[in-house]
């Protein structure tokens, strides 16, 4: 009997590791659709955390790691990538994914999708994350969304961008950005 019910828990262990591993492989992907059905399906996965964005298959974080990630701070940071992230963000979105969950980048520390965003994002994604209500002053341990922004954005850069979507959104400055 105990032999089943190990057995058993393994079993459950590498069906909800495929489970998560599905999602994360369509999200890496940009299926919409794909991510969009099995979110329908499981829509707890929205907010599954995972330990390392870099590492080649993502696996479930262990509770409480500090450097673990949601789908929607990966999805966040692609903005400098060809292809937009901004549907699939809608999408998380859409399913209630926890706009100011605080995530990990080797670059910014712990910070949320919104300092991401800002940082190396797309500016229709910061778009997004600030309308769908996500804190453009969450503090994060590195840099401010704004400080990000400032950082990243040509002085001369024509209106709306990373910047003035910001302060529009309640954004404030501090004495890094003055």
């Amino acid at each position: 009997v105990d032999g089943r019910r190990g057995s058993a828990q393994v079993n459950e262990h590498v069906i909800i590791s495929d489970k998560i591993g599905s999602f994360f492989a369509a999200v890496r992907a940009n299926d919409v659709d794909r991510v969009r059905q099995i979110l329908e399906s499981d829509p707890e996965l929205v907010d599954q955390r995972i330990a390392d964005l870099g590492d080649a298959r993502w696996e479930p974080s262990e509770e409480g790691d500090r450097r673990s990630n949601t789908a929607l701070h990966w999805v966040a940071v692609r903005g400098w990538q060809e292809q937009s992230f901004v549907a699939l963000a809608r999408v998380l979105i859409d399913h209630g994914a926890d706009v100011d969950a605080m995530g990990y980048n080797p670059n910014k520390g712990v910070a949320s999708a919104v300092v991401l965003a800002a940082w190396e994002g797309e500016l229709e994604g910061l778009t997004l994350l600030l309308e769908a209500g996500a804190d453009p002053n969450r503090p994060a341990s590195a840099e401010t969304a704004l400080y990000c922004a400032i950082e990243h954005t040509d002085p001369d850069a024509p209106e709306p961008n990373k910047v003035s979507v910001l302060l529009q959104h309640g954004a404030r400055h501090d004495v890094f950005t003055a």
